[in-house]
């Protein structure tokens, strides 16, 4: 869904700029000629009346100043009108686009029943990005229990973050189905809390960062400090200028302030811990720490959602250890699965544990 829209979407703003390239040659050609005619037209009338009058050199000058304000005065203008026309047509195309979204239904809760039953499950699933000949998934099939912490495994480009994303709702596959609790046509963000390598710290509040995504949130303050007293931030958020109300990163006001990277961390899984979903997802938000750091964080992210559903993405195996399975890719393919244990005994794919 995601990948066809964003395809679209690229096609429709190629289109645009097009279009504003073909306008802007025509306004610049049409601007010019008749700026030219009447720089020309004045300069020769101001010649003229400056031969029939006698006038001096000064007297020249002068006039030419004058000509010269009004010419760019009149260029401003038009300037302005063609500048106004195309953020006209930007503003269309967004709200366009907004319109085209579906729109959430206004929510008490903060997702799905916690109570709901059943496995995902993936049924011989294939996915296949635009624009290339390369399938990135090939007839995965498998099965994550409910409450259960599983990993998925592989090197650079072996699928893992696309198998995620469409167990997620958010790619659609080519072939097969994906089932999540029973229901086959799911919404993301109904089951789903997820933390992504690339995760942002938004320029607004520390309470924003992690409530921005919920409607009508009852006492959400006192949720919000839970989650960062779970994650050992609370302490770190009291110190700031405004304490909860202290806008992150720079934004134009003097109390911002800019946490470090591992803070950053905590604050992303904070909003997750804070969405209370049945299913938490970590697609490798640890890429950049060492491995016992890593490791470290996934074990505390599983004692701190405890009987929910974890998935884990890494291309470190040894990170994975607590996991109750483990799905190895290959070049979008499924090609191993088990217990820590057991893969680490079998040679092949599982050989980048470190």
């Amino acid at each position: 869904m995601i990948s066809e829209k964003e395809e679209g979407s690229h096609r429709e703003v190629l289109r645009f700029l097009n279009k504003i390239k073909i306008a802007s040659s025509k306004y610049y050609a049409l601007n010019a000629m008749p700026e030219g005619f009447l720089w020309g037209a004045t300069y020769l009338l101001v010649t003229l009346c400056c031969l029939e009058e006698h006038l001096g050199l000064g007297d020249i000058l002068k006039y030419a100043g004058i000509v010269n304000q009004v010419s760019q005065a009149f260029s401003s203008i038009l300037n302005a009108s063609a500048d106004t026309r195309f953020k006209v047509n930007f503003l269309e195309g967004y709200l366009s686009f907004v319109r085209s979204c579906p729109k959430e239904e206004n929510r008490q809760d903060s997702g799905k029943d916690q109570d709901v039953q059943g496995n995902i499950c993936c049924s011989h699933v294939s996915y296949q990005y635009g624009g290339t000949d390369r399938m990135a998934l090939c007839d995965i099939s498998l099965e994550i229990e409910k409450g259960s912490q599983v990993a998925i495994v592989g090197e650079n480009g072996s699928g893992k973050s696309t198998l995620l994303k469409v167990l997620m709702g958010l790619y659609t596959p080519k072939d097969g189905s994906v089932t999540v609790f029973g229901e086959e046509r799911y919404r993301e963000m109904d089951y789903f809390s997820a933390v992504f390598q690339d995760f942002t710290i938004f320029p607004i509040t520390v309470e924003q960062n992690l409530t921005f995504s919920l409607k009508h949130v009852e006492e959400k303050r006192k949720g919000v400090w839970q989650a960062l007293e779970t994650l050992g931030l609370s302490q770190r958020v009291e110190k700031l200028p405004r304490g909860i109300d202290t806008v992150l990163r720079c934004n134009g006001y003097g109390h911002a302030a800019r946490l470090s990277g591992r803070e950053e961390q905590k604050i992303a899984l904070a909003r997750a811990i804070f969405t209370q979903r049945p299913i938490y997802v970590l697609d490798e938000p640890s890429a950049a720490l060492d491995t016992k750091s890593e490791l470290m964080l996934y074990k505390l992210f599983c004692e701190l959602t405890e009987d929910k559903t974890v998935i884990f993405v890494s291309h470190r195996l040894f990170s994975c250890r607590m996991c109750n399975r483990i799905f190895v890719m290959d070049h979008g393919k499924l090609v191993q699965e088990g217990t820590h244990e057991q893969l680490a005994k079998i040679p092949g794919k599982c050989s980048f544990r470190s």
